[in-house]
């Protein structure tokens, strides 16, 4: 009987994004999730930001991160605003991109 994914050991869940989960070695497709359950010990979080003195009222949006070898492409964006004026956010926002690799 396959084990469900609540009772594998060592398991990460990743989003259902097709120009990324399908690339994943050891990964499993739960549609009814809109997840991959993986069994992938080497995946993590890559987190760059830039170092520009304007970093925080210049956006440098979107990045592409993608696999060699691979028709992976993962575009992302930078993380939200840092402040709300009430009405509108205050468009300070840091130019930083977290992606799964």
């Amino acid at each position: 009987m396959k084990a469900r994914w609540w009772e594998k050991q060592d398991f990460q869940i990743i989003a259902d994004n097709d120009g990324f989960a399908p690339y994943i070695d050891n990964c499993e497709r739960y549609e009814k999730m809109n997840a991959y359950v993986c069994q992938t010990p080497n995946m993590g979080i890559l987190l760059f930001e830039s170092e520009d003195a304007d970093k925080m009222d210049r956006s440098m949006q979107p990045i592409y991160v993608k696999k060699n070898g691979t028709e992976m492409e993962n575009k992302l964006n930078s993380m939200m605003d840092h402040m709300w004026d009430g009405f509108y956010s205050g468009q300070v926002r840091m130019s930083r991109f977290p992606s799964v690799f």
